[in-house]
């Protein structure tokens, strides 16, 4: 008989290999064990292999002395991710980097994130796991879209963060023990391709903007829609980002090109040739007001929307006018590298081809009439 069974003792699951640093006899994993802020408890180093094991635990508990020398006290009034969801709530509501719009974003995916995640404010950060955070996933694809699902997964990861500097955590179960980022957990995205109009359309889209709907002030209201549809035109004759379009000046223009401010990146401020579309407007712009912000409104979301609403057509985002841009321009015969890099990408063209590599229906039977496998030529093709 095995003499660690007699009596009323239960078989040996831990290994002690030094101080601190045991080895789970069932699964052969190494676990480093230490208290902070409550009762000693093991945390699995997620390798059976010894040298690895060591490493780790070293850094582990490197991290945990740093946390008892930082002096901070957890309040035993934070201990779970309910507690954790009010302090971000509380810096959420007093930050002034975020507009309304955005904070309300946010406090719509803290509310899906409570609904998903069974008993959300028992929940202990240190309890989420690698197949927590899967399971998680698998049930927000049920009712949402990979977006939805990629930002309710963010702002778990942001109440993590916080949960780290309670010291509730010391590892983030969204980045493996190599340091990457666990890419699995994310729901893939589908690129959107979207329904623009036609070149047709999108001047009746803009003339539609233009005419003021009722009401009184009918000097403020035509201001307002003429605003509002240079917004529009804007973006759409320039490729620009709705805040890099925001950011343009008058003194940005210089005949032939205009400098666009990136704001997403330091890649994306660049400097594109000026359409002739775009041109006129300037011209227009520059008779009232030559110095200054090209654009006296920020958004044009609402007054495009209704515009497309009152002619039939699918509703339009600000992006899409920069889709239209790119669309127009590659239907154009520019190629999709140089369209990308108007547009400010820094991928040589990747995000363009996945996005754009397709053309509307229209553009591509005026394209298939040159194709022949034949010497004669084709429909629509001049012959040589």
């Amino acid at each position: 008989m095995n003499p660690e069974t007699l009596g009323n003792s239960k078989p040996k699951t831990w290994e002690p290999v030094e101080p601190n640093f045991y080895r789970n006899l069932k699964s052969g994993i190494y676990y480093s064990r230490f208290g902070l802020n409550g009762p000693r408890t093991f945390k699995s180093l997620k390798t059976s292999v010894l040298t690895v094991a060591r490493l780790r635990h070293k850094k582990k508990m490197a991290d945990i002395e740093k946390a008892r020398q930082s002096g901070i006290t957890l309040s035993k009034d934070i201990r779970t991710l309910g507690d954790i969801a009010r302090i971000f709530g509380e810096r959420l509501k007093a930050s002034t980097e975020q507009d309304d719009s955005t904070k309300t974003n946010y406090l719509n995916w803290l509310k899906r994130l409570q609904d998903a995640l069974p008993n959300f404010d028992r929940v202990l950060p240190g309890s989420l796991t690698f197949n927590t955070l899967l399971d998680l996933r698998n049930r927000l694809a049920i009712d949402y879209s990979p977006a939805s699902v990629n930002q309710t997964l963010s702002l778990l990861r942001t109440l993590l963060r916080i949960a780290r500097e309670f010291h509730l955590v010391t590892d983030d179960p969204f980045v493996a023990p190599d340091g990457a980022v666990q890419k699995s957990i994310w729901s893939p995205k589908k690129t959107r391709k979207p329904m623009l109009p036609s070149k047709h359309d999108m001047a009746r889209i803009f003339d539609e903007m233009e005419k003021p709907q009722g009401g009184s002030r009918i000097a403020l209201l035509t201001a307002q829609a003429k605003a509002a549809a240079e917004h529009a035109r804007f973006l759409a004759y320039s490729g620009a980002r709705l805040e890099e379009g925001n950011a343009a000046c008058m003194e940005d223009w210089r005949g032939d090109t205009i400098h666009l401010h990136g704001t997403k990146s330091e890649s994306s401020d660049r400097v594109i040739p000026v359409t002739r579309e775009l041109r006129a407007l300037l011209t227009r712009i520059k008779k009232t007001r030559p110095t200054g912000p090209v654009l006296t409104v920020r958004t044009s979301r609402g007054a495009l929307e209704r515009a497309c609403e009152r002619l039939g057509l699918p509703r339009l985002r600000h992006h899409d006018l920069r889709h239209y841009f790119a669309t127009v321009c590659i239907e154009s015969g520019v190629d999709i590298p140089t369209v990308s890099r108007w547009l400010g990408h820094s991928d040589g063209g990747t995000l363009a081809m996945k996005t754009y590599g397709h053309l509307r229906d229209e553009h591509s039977l005026q394209a298939i009439r040159k194709v022949s496998f034949s010497d004669e030529p084709a429909a629509g093709s001049t012959p040589a």
